[in-house]
C-alpha cells in the first residue's frame, strides 16, 4: 500500500516536470507545448522546433521549457536569448562585471568583464 502511494507521487511529480522517458512522450510533451498560448511565436504550432530546442536545452542543461522560453530562433538558427547566457556563465563559477547603467547612459558605452 505505501509503495503505490510513493509511486503515484513520484508519478505525479514528473507529470509536471514533463521529463518524456521515450521519443514519442517527447513528441506528445512537444506537442502539446507547441498547441499552447504560452509558446513563444517561434515555437507555435511547430513541436518538431520545440522538440530540437529542447535538445539545444540538454546539451545546455536546462529544461524544456526554459529552452522554448530562453532560445530564439534567427534566420532559422536557435540563439541563446536574454538574461539565458549570463546565468549560464554565472551557474559554471565565472563573475561578470557589468558597469552601473547610469554609467553606461552617460559614456554612451559600456565594457563587461567575464
Amino acid at each position: 500500500m505505501a509503495n503505490d502511494l510513493i509511486k503515484k507521487e513520484m508519478n505525479k511529480a514528473n507529470a509536471f516536470a514533463l521529463i518524456p522517458q521515450t521519443f514519442d512522450e517527447a513528441m506528445k510533451v512537444c506537442n502539446l507545448i507547441a498547441d499552447s498560448e504560452l509558446t513563444p511565436k517561434d515555437f507555435k504550432g511547430k513541436p518538431q522546433n520545440v522538440y530540437l530546442a529542447g535538445c539545444m536545452g540538454f546539451d545546455l542543461g536546462i529544461s524544456l521549457w526554459q529552452a522554448i522560453q530562453n532560445i530564439a530562433v534567427i534566420n532559422g538558427r536557435p540563439s541563446v536569448y536574454g538574461d539565458l547566457g549570463k546565468a549560464l556563465l554565472s551557474s559554471n563559477g565565472l563573475i561578470i562585471e557589468m558597469p552601473d547603467l547610469k554609467d553606461v547612459e552617460k559614456l554612451g558605452e559600456a565594457t563587461v568583464s567575464i
